[in-house]
């Protein structure tokens, strides 16, 4: 009865690590994920302050300084800022996430270890038994 109680466990502790790496890899993936659209908004922060200053030149075809400093202003970066908050936020949750599954996995795997001491040991005593 001791030895399916024990394999139980272990089956039950492999399914929980199979569910766990699986959430792992999702987030991971989220993760990414937001990465990737952080950069878009930064490259389209850049691309539309290059597009404003190139609509904004003087006769010698320089750049107009109000035209610079509109670019470098909150007023043109509040919408980037904005989403690049949200952006945040959600890595932030995601992180807190990913950290809670790692210390989840770190027990899991320590679990198994124990179980897997106490089926060695009750190995032993039972090949000593017969000795």
């Amino acid at each position: 009865m001791a030895f399916a109680i024990a394999q139980c466990t272990q089956s039950n502790l492999l399914a929980q690590k199979a569910d766990l790496e699986m959430e792992m890899t999702f987030l991971t993936q989220e993760l990414m994920q937001l990465s990737m659209q952080s950069q878009a908004i930064v490259e389209q922060q850049s691309r539309e302050g290059q597009y404003y200053m190139s609509q904004h030149m003087d006769e010698e075809g320089s750049v107009d300084i109000s035209a610079i400093e509109y670019v470098n202003s909150d007023a043109f970066n509040k919408k980037f800022d904005a989403l690049l908050a949200e952006i945040q936020a959600k890595e932030q949750k995601l992180q807190t996430r990913k950290q809670l599954i790692e210390t989840k996995q770190q027990a899991i795997s320590a679990q198994e270890e124990s179980w897997q001491k106490l089926g060695d040991k009750n190995i032993q005593n039972g090949f000593k038994y017969g000795s």
